[in-house]
């Protein structure tokens, strides 16, 4: 029904590729119903030949077989179709770049130079080479020295005090 909507023939069809959405699922499982019944007439009509009792002339006799062959011809042409799910798998985030990159000496007198106003944003980016938002984050932190902001880690804030962290890693090891 849907193939001769269309004009396609079974021969043409090679596959359908879908995103699992219901009307594509429904249509290759109608598809393929269409396909298994054109097999089945196909499979009538050869038996049909086959249980005739009729006596043919040696003329009638090459057109039958004619017609068989061309039966199994279009029996061993038409594609089984396959009906099969497209895996779901989760498309992982882009892969996460390097961090922190840049030279710390080079961040140092980036920060002084902006804190001090010696020059601006874009131009201490350009001459020390370091990331435009990094240095913007770096200089906005005026209370502390610039050696400690520069080499600050990575990530959040440990909550526990160094000292308790330790004292708990000893204390679960022994357990």
């Amino acid at each position: 029904m849907v193939l001769s909507r269309y004009g396609i023939e079974p021969q043409q069809l090679y596959s359908i590729t879908s995103d699992n959405g219901a009307n594509m699922l429904a249509m290759s499982r109608q598809i393929e119903e269409e396909i298994q019944d054109s097999l089945e007439d196909l499979n009538n009509t050869e038996e049909q030949v086959e249980e005739s009792d009729i006596i043919f002339s040696s003329a009638d006799g090459q057109e039958m077989l004619d017609l068989v062959e061309s039966l199994e011809f279009e029996r061993e042409n038409i594609a089984q179709p396959t009906v099969t799910a497209m895996p779901r798998i989760n498309i992982s985030p882009k892969p996460k770049r390097k961090r922190q990159q840049w030279d710390p000496e080079n961040m140092k007198l980036a920060v002084q130079a902006v804190q001090t106003m010696a020059m601006g944003y874009k131009k201490a980016v350009k001459m020390f080479s370091v990331p435009r938002t990094t240095l913007r984050r770096l200089a906005k932190c005026t209370g502390e020295s610039i050696d400690s902001v520069v080499n600050r880690p990575l990530g959040r804030k440990c909550v526990l005090p160094p000292e308790i962290e330790k004292e708990l890693v000893a204390y679960l090891l022994f357990m």
